[in-house]
């Protein structure tokens, strides 16, 4: 898949779980981030998603505490849907 639908499929799945409401800045920031992430977890080598996959899921659960639960929980799922069905079947 291109960048461009990859991107598109990410802001499409965090409009459905409202993380493209307002939030204070440092949220705003660390969504972002997380997207810019997951965008990039397709150029990772095959072999090397599930280990990528995993530091991501790491950080998130790190940033729980700083973080509400919600937001995090949230780009978890969009995480998982994205990368730990469609890509690990591709």
């Amino acid at each position: 898949m291109c960048s461009f639908h990859v991107r598109q499929c990410i802001h499409r799945q965090y409009q459905q779980r409202g993380l493209t409401a307002d939030f204070p800045d440092d949220t705003k920031k660390f969504i972002k981030e997380c997207a810019t992430r997951i965008g990039g977890l397709q150029h990772i080598p095959a072999g090397l998603i599930d280990e990528a996959v995993a530091a991501l899921q790491i950080h998130l659960e790190d940033s729980v505490e700083q973080f509400e639960v919600d937001v995090v929980g949230s780009i978890r799922s969009v995480l998982n849907v994205l990368f730990c069905t469609n890509m690990v079947e591709s």
